[in-house]
């Protein structure tokens, strides 16, 4: 996928290539020793600052994970992502100022994507409804139709007052649109949408302001890097997230360079859908490919890798009446969730082609606060316990 230069490419030449690769990485090693070393003499806190990058394939969560550890430690943006994050304010995905995390102005920044979110999703499902095999049952019904034809012609950006969102209501209570809803993984339909659907009498309400369950729900394409830290004890954790959709990913080579954690974060759910960008490769493999690549890639052989399963509650309920057969064809688990787990975490562990010691998976809720604060615990613990010594990535 040309993000990174892989192990994968030591496959290919036989053994004279590997030996050339080999002694190419040994030099490679020694010049990134005289940087990276460990030195004892230096104080603790020049030491201590563990620079973490979230990787992983659009839509995975990665960016509700940062929000989350924001949400949980940080103090807003750092003040060389200030620029992005004035950016991101003036297309209405703000982040607060240094101190605030997510205050009453920060929140209000959302209404406008939320609303977007909400609009796109129903003409979405509008839309699909008359795209679907007749047989499918799907087709609103004609006593909604005025509500149907005046959300079909809304523009993505129209805010929501009551009496949007009392159309809007009328057609979620359509049976052919919920029938619809139940095959949005034949489309592309971000995972939340009934979130929102849900409350679409508080979203009409004049005075409506997202809380923080909104906004770790609703969906921003991240563009750029953006960056936050935060300090635990006497340690110091930069936090990069990054655009996941295949056009962002040329941008994450400016951020490998002393990296001592990566955290990828991986939707398990998406097992049985395409790729936004080519509407045809499978998500999930895409996912495993992925990994593959940024696991072996030569810049992180010295970072611990922690493999975050990510959507385990949207997984858990799919699971129940989708076969991930329809993805792998060996997996012989049927519906039952243990040993959709265990296979997908072989899966992914065994695209590891190092020896490492530093590899890590945990299975996630990103929407789930105090899932991402136990796990990033976990994180903290392995980088604390390993980091200053084995990793010598601090920066």
């Amino acid at each position: 996928m040309g993000v990174c230069e892989s192990s994968l490419d030591a496959k290919k030449g036989g053994p004279k290539q590997e030996k050339k690769r080999e002694k190419k990485e040994k030099k490679e090693e020694k010049v990134e020793s005289k940087d990276d070393k460990f030195d004892p003499e230096k104080p603790l806190q020049e030491e201590a600052i563990f620079k973490c990058l979230l990787l992983g394939p659009g839509e995975s969560g990665k960016s509700t994970i940062f929000k989350q550890l924001v949400q949980l430690h940080a103090h807003g943006p750092t003040p060389c992502s200030w620029e992005f994050c004035v950016k991101q304010m003036r297309t209405s995905h703000a982040f607060p100022h240094a101190g605030d995390a997510f205050n009453d102005m920060a929140l209000l920044g959302y209404k406008t994507v939320i609303y977007s979110n909400a609009i796109l999703a129903m003409r979405t499902l509008i839309r699909q409804s008359e795209r679907l095999p007749p047989e499918y049952g799907c087709h609103w019904t004609k006593d909604r139709e005025d509500s149907i034809i005046y959300v079909k012609e809304l523009k993505s950006f129209t805010s929501i007052n009551e009496e949007l969102a009392r159309h809007m209501r009328m057609v979620w209570g359509d049976p052919g649109i919920k029938k619809t809803y139940t095959y949005r993984a034949r489309f592309q339909l971000f995972d939340e949408v009934k979130w929102f659907f849900e409350k679409l009498d508080e979203l009409g309400r004049y005075d409506y302001l997202p809380n923080f369950k909104d906004i770790i729900r609703c969906r921003a394409k991240t563009t750029g890097i953006l960056e936050t830290h935060f300090e635990l004890g006497t340690n110091i954790y930069r936090i990069l997230d990054v655009g996941g959709q295949r056009p962002e990913r040329k941008k994450w080579f400016n951020c490998f360079e002393r990296v001592a954690c990566i955290i990828y974060v991986a939707a398990i759910n998406e097992y049985d859908q395409v790729l936004y960008e080519d509407g045809v490769t499978n998500r999930m493999h895409e996912s495993l490919d992925l990994f593959e690549e940024i696991c072996n890639c030569r810049w992180f052989r010295k970072s611990a890798i922690m493999l975050f399963l990510n959507k385990d509650d949207i997984f858990r309920e799919k699971i129940k009446t989708i076969d991930m057969k329809c993805c792998f064809q060996d997996y012989d688990g049927g519906c039952n969730y243990d040993n959709a787990i265990e296979y997908l975490k072989k899966e992914f562990l065994g695209r590891n082609h190092y020896q490492r010691k530093n590899l890590y998976c945990h299975v996630t809720c990103a929407t789930d606060t105090s899932s991402v604060k136990h796990t990033f615990t976990k994180v903290k613990d392995v980088l604390v316990r390993v980091g200053i010594r084995d990793l010598g990535l601090l920066t």
